[in-house]
């Protein structure tokens, strides 16, 4: 009796609910149908799937984030409505007062007066001519002054067979490329270029950049990543610094040119690597054959040891030991006696050691191949102009074809640390006794080290005072380091920068550090009575 009650009641009942489900289900199905019909659509269904299999509050996100962008959209503080309660009715005249009593942010920091490089920027020596070991300059065009200033290390800025060979490709090729290397800006001198740089390595493969400044900076964040370890010395230069903030990788600092406070890094890098697990990260070290901001020369068989032992790569920076130190000017490789091969980026300057222009990076096919599309420098930068790389070719050969210029080099580096090591109660020179870029720096400097902002600013002009007095009596022309103060990782203590060159007799290069010394000992050592 109950189920024959309850079958009728069912078949009463089914045709109702039957005709919502069917509108239900032919909704759906018209819906579903006008979706696929988008363009796009099944990108946005493939992307949303992706999205959730890896990671589903992503999703969750993405769809809060969007009902909040069209909630912000909708909101009534988006409308331009003058009535409501957000906006504040302000009749003509009080806007004109509001607008008179505003001062705009200066567009950049303002550099006090007290600055010696503020001070500096009207008097700059202005050199007349090309640059060479010995050069006049505009405020007395009638005196020729020794140039310890520029990176002229082997003397090729004054080469005839570089100047025939720059003026023979700017008659066939012109001035500029006109496009980045991938665009059209790639020509058979580059090609040329790049071979003869990993003959002279004896590398596998080179990439060319346009810059030498943005060659390392823009080599580091092609390989190194967020999330990536990078080891390195607390010195480094300027360039080196930018590459290592692009890349956003984790950042070991190793005390200056310390083998021992690197190895203490990079095991303390392998040991939290162990205890946390995980996935592998890709590890660096970071470091320069010939610092720029001190001369020191690293020890590259410890690097390539410690590197192997921990399992790291290392990214060497040669832009100041590549073609001004070695036998024939291949730099800390050659130096060291330590196959370039064992460097896993050799990085280096074409504007110092060879008097050209533009950088390189040298290693394996799949280091170099890897940059032509993923470093920003080669991808978006014009291409180096043809007469720079021809002069650069040129400039390896005369220096594999030519090692007097070094041996030169070598004698005229240990006339001059003959002569400045007997200061050593005034001055103190962190560099290499065979490094021929010397910095001098004060050996008992008045202010605490590391030195506060005052301190340094005292420093600066002490030793300004020296390049100026140098200059004046002695004709001879030195600078000191400039920084970027304040935007360096680690301050670098002031320094006097003296760049030698092979381009100087063993007589005349004497002569001019005689003349250094006496600025010297007149300058600083008025300074040290005072004390």
């Amino acid at each position: 009796m109950n189920s024959t009650l309850l079958n009728s009641t069912l078949e009463a009942t089914a045709p109702p609910f039957q005709a919502v489900f069917d509108f239900l289900s032919l909704s759906l199905a018209f819906a579903e149908n006008t979706f696929w019909s988008v363009p796009g659509s099944a990108i946005l269904v493939r992307y949303v799937k992706n999205s959730h299999q890896n990671d589903p509050y992503r999703t969750l996100l993405e769809l809060a984030l969007g009902l909040f962008a069209l909630f912000t959209i909708l909101s009534r503080r988006t409308r331009t409505d003058r009535s409501a309660k957000n906006f504040v009715d302000l009749s003509e005249k009080e806007i004109d007062e509001l607008v008179a009593d505003w001062t705009p942010d200066p567009l950049v920091a303002s550099v006090p007066e007290s600055s010696v490089d503020n001070q500096l920027l009207s008097s700059l020596p202005i050199i007349l001519g090309p640059v060479g070991p010995r050069v006049k300059l505009a405020s007395n065009p009638n005196k020729t002054v020794i140039n310890l200033a520029s990176y002229n290390f082997t003397g090729l800025a004054e080469n005839e067979k570089m100047k025939e060979t720059a003026l023979e490709t700017l008659k066939v090729y012109g001035v500029g490329t006109c496009g980045p290397p991938g665009f059209y800006g790639t020509i058979d001198v580059h090609r040329a270029l790049e071979a003869n740089i990993s003959a002279f390595l004896q590398t596998p493969s080179t990439i060319i950049y346009a810059q030498d400044f943005s060659t390392i900076s823009s080599v580091i964040p092609s390989f190194a990543k967020r999330g990536d370890i990078i080891v390195a010395d607390r010195l480094c230069n300027f360039a080196i610094q930018k590459g290592l903030q692009i890349s956003r990788s984790t950042i070991k600092w190793y005390d200056h040119g310390d083998m021992s406070s690197l190895e203490a890094a990079l095991e303390s890098v392998t040991r939290e690597a162990k205890r946390k697990g995980g996935k592998l990260t890709r590890r660096f070290i970071v470091t320069e054959g010939m610092f720029e901001n001190d001369g020191f020369i690293s020890d590259l068989e410890k690097l390539v040891e410690l590197k192997r032992k921990y399992k790291f790569r290392l990214i060497l920076d040669e832009s100041m030991s590549f073609g001004v130190i070695g036998a024939t000017g291949r730099g800390l490789t050659e130096f060291s006696g330590v196959p370039a091969t064992e460097v896993d980026m050799l990085v280096g300057s074409m504007a110092r050691g060879l008097n050209a222009g533009g950088g390189f990076c040298s290693g394996s096919l799949v280091v170099t191949e890897h940059q032509r599309i993923n470093s920003a420098t080669f991808v978006f930068s014009a291409a180096l102009p043809a007469m720079l790389a021809t002069t650069a070719s040129a400039g390896m050969y005369l220096l594999s074809s030519t090692p007097s210029i070094f041996a030169a080099l070598q004698e005229n580096t240990k006339v001059a640390r003959s002569i400045l090591d007997k200061l050593d109660h005034l001055i103190h020179i962190p560099s290499d006794p065979l490094s021929p870029l010397i910095h001098i720096q004060l050996a008992n400097p008045p202010f605490p080290d590391p030195v506060d902002q005052q301190g340094i600013l005292a420093q600066e002009r002490l030793l300004q005072d020296v390049v100026e007095e140098c200059l004046s009596t002695s004709g001879v022309m030195i600078t000191r380091a400039r920084r970027l103060r304040g935007q360096e990782t680690f301050e670098a203590r002031p320094s006097i920068k003296i760049a030698l060159t092979s381009g100087l007799t063993k007589k005349e290069v004497e002569k001019a550090v005689q003349g250094v010394k006496s600025a010297l000992v007149k300058v600083l050592g008025g300074s040290v009575k005072k004390r």
